[in-house]
């Protein structure tokens, strides 16, 4: 039988912890995750505490993390955009779509700082923005250069666990 970490008494909410995540309820999520980037040869990844972080293959790919903050409240990151998630299987779409090939990263940098990014996924043959991330602080009087990074460790070969993950990351 699992139990779940002891909740804090102030705020209600289950703390993370290594042993909950190996051990818990979303041990699957972890081994699936592994899985696949075993069978990736190209794939670099670094197993911390509460997170998987999965190091860009080529220099124009991007990091993908995916972390448990809480007992059921996932980050997935891609470079500077994140996004919060409350279903595990929702995180885990998102991390596979960062390492395939269906997603990109449209990244704008001011000053030579990256300030903005935006999640594009493609949708047929067509690239569709999803949600974006920025800093509150840039050099907003600095020309915007634009760029595209993109990660290619999973291929689109036919449907994926991961094509679902479009649908939650949709503009807001």
């Amino acid at each position: 039988m699992v139990t779940s970490p002891p909740r804090c008494q102030s705020c209600g909410l289950a703390p993370s912890s290594a042993k909950y995540w190996i051990e818990g309820a979303n041990a699957r999520m972890f081994d699936e995750i592994l899985k696949t980037l075993r069978e990736c040869p190209r794939a670099e990844y670094k197993i911390e505490e509460d997170l998987i972080r999965v190091l860009p293959s080529t220099p124009d790919g991007f990091e993908v993390v995916i972390e448990q903050i809480w007992e059921d409240h996932f980050v997935v990151s891609f470079d500077g955009w994140h996004e919060d998630f409350f279903d595990y299987e929702k995180a885990l779409e998102c991390f596979f779509m960062g390492l395939s090939n269906r997603c990109r990263l449209k990244v704008q940098e001011r000053g030579g700082s990256r300030s903005h990014w935006t999640l594009e996924y493609l949708d047929g043959t067509d690239w569709r923005e999803g949600s974006s991330t920025q800093r509150l602080i840039h050099q907003f009087w600095k020309p915007v250069v634009t760029t595209y990074l993109q990660n290619d460790l999973l291929r689109d070969n036919g449907p994926h666990r991961y094509v679902g993950a479009e649908k939650s990351l949709s503009p807001r």
